[in-house]
C-alpha cells in the first residue's frame, strides 16, 4: 500500500506533463480485501495532505468495490 502510495507524485507529473497542469485527477486505492486501521489512517492522513485542486485520494475497500 505504500508503494502505491509512494508513486502517487510520480504519476501526477507525468499526467499534468501529458494533459496539462488543468486536468482533474483522482486516485483511488481499490481492494477486495480488508484494509487495516493502520493503512486505512496513512492513506487519510495522505489524502488531508493535498490540495482538492491538485489531486484527490481515496480508496475502496471489499464491501464498495462489490457494489
Amino acid at each position: 500500500m505504500k508503494h502505491w502510495l509512494e508513486k502517487i507524485p510520480v504519476i501526477e507529473r507525468s499526467a499534468r506533463a501529458l494533459y496539462g497542469p488543468k486536468v482533474k485527477l483522482e486516485f483511488e486505492l481499490w481492494t477486495t480485501g480488508k484494509l487495516s486501521t493502520e493503512a486505512i489512517a496513512i492513506i487519510e492522513k495522505q489524502a488531508s495532505q493535498v490540495r482538492p485542486t491538485k489531486y484527490t485520494l481515496s480508496y475502496k475497500a471489499a464491501a464498495a468495490v462489490r457494489d
